[in-house]
């Protein structure tokens, strides 16, 4: 009996250890990767990842670049950069005077600007006052300057084939060949309506004047006339300055700098006959020739009906060509003080007189 319960007591034990033997080599696995994390974490060269199993690694890896598309996607979502805000925080924080002037004078854009008290020579602020510029019908200015230089204003004038010289596509005061005009007059078709024609008309008379040349031909005269310009410019100290032509049409050589500009309406406001032409709306004229021409100014600022309008206008010129952009000279009586405010190279023709308008509402107290 003893014998039969050893041999039933081994085997009992022997089918016990046989079954903790399944148990232990289950958990081994486990254990032995337990126990190089254990080792290699106390010798610090182990990362979180490198204790998970390799499928959880990978879901980790996915799941992380998921969410930086997500991040990225979000981003482009609500585009708020942080150095815009931390910019706009600190220019709201700026004391206002360490703004640049100009940052309200930006818009409308030009290419330059000028205010200039007369009275007493002085330059009140400009932007690109010495930057080369296209000037275009401005040039008419010293056009009519020089003209004065070898003309009365009540002296008559006769249209001739000169007009033809226009660009077809330009401005025109519609002067006729035979149509006999005062000297007043043909100004007044070359400074209000900008007429290209009567700039013409300008030019050759005047040239074959100054030249005693009554013969001289059309083309001729215009080139000598064009060499009275650059003459009568550099009396003036336009230093920065040549003319090829005597109305304004685009030329590379025919430029100017907005200081030159500034010189020329300052000797335009000396001359009373061109103060009082450049200062007219309209001029109603009816040659002693026949027929009659009603010429209107380009310049708004002296239009009644225009919302520009301003009774302190007394001149001088607008400009506009695809080289220029939208041009205006212009000159004002405020306060006892004439100003002249130059405004070049704007996109759009009422942009000269919104710029100009700020440009005094300003500086101008």
């Amino acid at each position: 009996m003893r014998s039969k319960k050893l041999i039933a007591l081994l085997s009992c034990a022997l089918l016990l250890l046989s079954g903790c033997g399944n148990v232990i080599d289950k958990n081994s696995s486990v254990f032995s990767k337990t126990e190089t994390q254990t080792a290699l974490t106390e010798t610090g060269e182990i990362t979180s990842q490198d204790t998970q199993p390799a499928e959880d690694s990978s879901a980790a890896h996915d799941t992380s670049a998921e969410t930086s598309a997500v991040t990225d996607e979000s981003s482009l979502a609500e585009p708020e950069p942080a150095e815009d805000s931390s910019s706009e925080s600190a220019d709201s924080s700026l004391p206002e005077e360490t703004v640049p002037e100009t940052d309200d004078l930006s818009v409308p854009y030009s290419k330059a600007y000028a205010l200039y008290r007369a009275d007493d020579d002085m330059l009140i602020t400009e932007k690109a006052l010495y930057d080369k510029i296209s000037l275009a019908s401005i040039t008419k200015l010293l056009t009519a300057s020089l003209m004065l230089r070898y003309y009365q204003p009540d002296d008559e004038i006769t249209v001739g084939q000169e007009v033809y010289l226009a660009k077809p596509d330009s401005t025109m005061s519609y002067i006729t060949p035979g149509t006999v005009l005062k000297v007043r007059e043909l100004l007044a078709a070359m400074l209000l309506p900008s007429g290209n024609d009567a700039a013409y008309t300008v030019a050759v008379n005047t040239a074959r004047t100054a030249a005693g040349d009554p013969d001289m031909s059309d083309d001729a005269a215009v080139e000598y006339f064009c060499g009275l310009m650059n003459g009568f410019a550099a009396e003036l100290g336009m230093e920065y300055s040549h003319f090829a032509n005597p109305e304004g049409w685009d030329d590379p050589d025919h430029y100017t700098t907005l200081g030159d500009l500034l010189k020329l309406a300052d000797y335009v406001l000396s001359v009373p006959e061109l103060c009082e032409i450049t200062a007219m709306h309209e001029k109603y004229c009816e040659p002693s020739t026949g027929g009659s021409y009603l010429w209107t100014n380009t310049n708004l600022f002296l239009d009644p009906n225009s919302e520009y309008c301003r009774s302190d206008c007394i001149g001088l010129k607008t400009g506009t060509t695809n080289s220029a952009g939208c041009c205006i000279v212009s000159a004002f009586r405020i306060n006892g003080s004439t100003y002249i405010c130059a405004v070049m190279g704007c996109y759009e023709n009422t942009d000269r007189y919104e710029l100009a308008q700020r440009i005094m509402k300003k500086y101008i107290q």
